[in-house]
């Protein structure tokens, strides 16, 4: 689930980023353009979920690094697992 939020999320990163401004018309354009996003994403754009850090400032941390997460989920979260009907 996890992994299928991370590429619901870069895939909207992609599109507003590169392919509403840019004209790709080969597939080599568009590899270079894909290599050049990701290279953007992983090193120089911060990111509020882990501290407005790059995620290679994470990743090549020397220092194991718990990162302040910036954004609030404005929804209240389940405090039980249990139900009235499991009871």
């Amino acid at each position: 689930m996890i992994f299928l939020k991370v590429v619901l999320q870069w895939s909207r990163y992609y599109k507003q980023e590169y392919l509403e401004h840019y004209r790709i018309n080969t597939i080599q354009e568009a590899k270079v353009a894909l290599q050049n996003a990701v290279r953007l994403y992983n090193s120089q754009r911060p990111h509020m979920s882990i501290g407005n850090l790059t995620p290679n400032q994470i990743h090549y941390s020397l220092s194991p690094t718990k990162p302040q997460k910036l954004w609030q989920n404005y929804y209240a979260k389940p405090t039980t697992f249990v139900t009235s009907v499991q009871d």
